[in-house]
């Protein structure tokens, strides 16, 4: 899988109990809409590998994650710190008028009196107000 065809879901935040579980925290807007995951890509050294997914407990953005034949503590070191991926079809659908930030990327940002001022590259989200 290509990490351009894909979205960041989270990461995997620390080791939980001694059975191979994981803490993860999700950066989505509703992290309810992936309490029954099956898979996830975790990139390991900028490759995107597939896990399959035993069990997954949510508590708001936070949660418990155990990967199936992931037993042991010694069996998940490596996957500490690493990001979590979904393929972009796994995105919730939005309602019309809404967008995801990664859908706006390329675009030209064009002003009624001062014309094109520049292209989308990135979106910054700060508390207060996003930033493009």
């Amino acid at each position: 899988m290509n990490i351009d065809a894909c979205f960041r879901l989270g990461y995997i935040v620390k080791k939980h109990g001694l059975k191979g579980e994981v803490s993860i925290l999700l950066d989505v807007d509703f992290p309810e809409d992936y309490d029954k995951l099956e898979s996830v890509f975790v990139d390991i050294n900028k490759q995107l590998v597939p896990f399959f997914i035993e069990r997954i407990q949510l508590n708001g953005n936070k949660g418990i994650l155990k990967f199936e034949d992931l037993d042991s503590l010694s069996e998940v070191d490596n996957l500490i710190g690493n990001d979590l991926y979904l393929p972009l079809e796994a995105l919730p659908e939005l309602d019309p008028g809404q967008f995801y930030y990664h859908d706006v990327i390329g675009y030209m940002v064009r002003d009624e009196n001062e014309g094109e001022i520049g292209m989308i590259s990135q979106v910054y989200e700060f508390p207060n107000q996003d930033l493009f």
